[in-house]
């Protein structure tokens, strides 16, 4: 429990805030702290639970915790919620059914239990993407913990935690990621802009995760079950046996990438994410999931998976997608009047996408070559799409939208 305690600096005018944690066994003088107006207020601003992340940052401020562990600080405490009620969960059913479960539990290690502090860390490390000699970096140096991060704490506590974070967030996903909020629901009654006021739903793209020469991944991927069941892939997905280099290097950027896939809606709001082969195109990429999707024969409560286009709805693709149909997408070569300004007005709305993208890819694994093992990238990886889109979900349902959109009135599709 923190108490502020406000008091007058003898000789000046300036007032300060003690901040007294009562956790501790006693209150010495050496627990108080001035602090600044806006860590104070910031203090203020936040949840009982939410203190804990601006206790265990060295700014102690809402943008020096958005800054250092990558996400809005109120995400990141819904995630740490989510994975501890995992923990609960799970432990409560291998109490009731040990036997079934003893085999699960030592291959994914669920019933192993992370502190916060083990948790913020594995977030600094997945922003800061430290190499193990650089985890000293990763410290908690603050008035109220001073934790070291060793390479024994690297490797037996801050990785176990990033991949149970990207196992949990691969769970509660359906629930962040739904495809139908596209044209159902408040978010579709909201997914219109001002020239396209109908039938319009979503713009796609490609982005690059960038990797060194993978040598070892065709093994880890094929013999791998963990790796397989984290990213949601079977055997021809992924193209077990052949995910070495030359299915890696891509021609389009020179280079090995895991090429991923991002639809989103009209107001910013990620509708679907996948990884693919770096010598997939987006065009073969966009028609396998619309011939995986539809064809998909599920019950209602699967229907937020699949991907399929009413008669008459529409997306917004750059040239690359020309071939696709359901897709508006912009004329080569432009020949008319006409054809400059429909493709300046693709453009425009297409520049959404790729603001998501920068949001998606802000973090230091994304800006250069990563060189982990391909389940260290998948769990990177499922970590930002999840937590980017369950930040502009919160924002949307706060009527915080990032673009301008125009509503609510529903798709009308034939």
């Amino acid at each position: 429990m923190i108490i502020l305690i406000r008091a007058a600096v003898f000789g000046t005018n300036t007032t300060y805030v003690c901040y007294y944690d009562l956790t501790r066994s006693a209150m010495s003088g050496s627990k108080r702290q001035r602090v600044t107006p806006q860590q104070r207020d910031d203090f203020a601003t936040c949840s009982a639970s939410e203190q804990q992340w601006l206790e265990r940052n060295s700014k102690m401020t809402i943008a020096g915790c958005n800054e250092e562990l990558g996400f809005p600080i109120a995400q990141v405490d819904e995630v740490m919620h989510m994975v501890m009620h995992t923990y609960i969960m799970m432990h409560m059913l291998i109490l009731q059914v040990w036997g079934w479960f003893q085999q699960l539990t030592v291959e994914h290690n669920l019933t192993r239990k992370f502190t916060a502090h083990d948790f913020c860390m594995a977030l600094k490390q997945h922003h800061t993407y430290r190499a193990k000699s650089q985890c000293r970096q990763l410290d908690i140096n603050t008035h109220f913990y001073s934790v070291e991060c060793n390479e024994t704490v690297f490797k037996k506590r801050v990785m176990p935690c990033l991949y149970r974070i990207a196992e949990v967030l691969r769970a509660y996903r359906p629930q962040i990621i739904k495809p139908l909020d596209r044209k159902q629901g408040d978010f579709g009654e909201w997914n219109h802009v001002e020239l396209f006021p109908f039938n319009v739903t979503f713009i796609p793209d490609g982005l690059p995760y960038v990797t060194w020469q993978p040598t070892k991944w065709e093994y880890e991927v094929k013999f791998n079950c963990d790796v397989q069941a984290l990213l949601g892939w079977t055997d021809d997905d992924v193209r077990t046996g052949r995910i070495g280099l030359r299915y890696m290097k891509s021609g389009k950027y020179k280079q090995a990438i895991l090429k991923g896939h991002l639809i989103i809606g009209l107001h910013g709001l990620i509708l679907k994410h996948s990884a693919h082969l770096g010598v997939d195109n987006d065009t073969l990429i966009m028609d396998a999931i619309m011939e995986e999707d539809s064809c998909v024969d599920c019950d209602e409560a699967d229907e937020n998976a699949m991907w399929e286009l009413e008669e008459d709805e529409w997306g917004l693709g750059d040239k690359a997608y020309c071939g696709i149909k359901q897709m508006l997408c912009g004329n080569k070569p432009e020949e008319t009047e006409f054809d400059t300004f429909w493709n300046s007005l693709i453009s425009f709305y297409r520049g959404r996408i790729e603001i998501v993208i920068a949001k998606l890819k802000k973090h230091e694994w994304c800006k250069t070559a990563f060189r982990g093992s391909y389940k260290a990238l998948v769990a990177y990886m499922e970590i930002a799409v999840v937590m980017t889109a369950l930040e502009i979900r919160r924002n949307l349902e706060k009527g915080e939208a990032m673009f301008e959109v125009c509503g609510p009135w529903p798709h009308v599709f034939q």
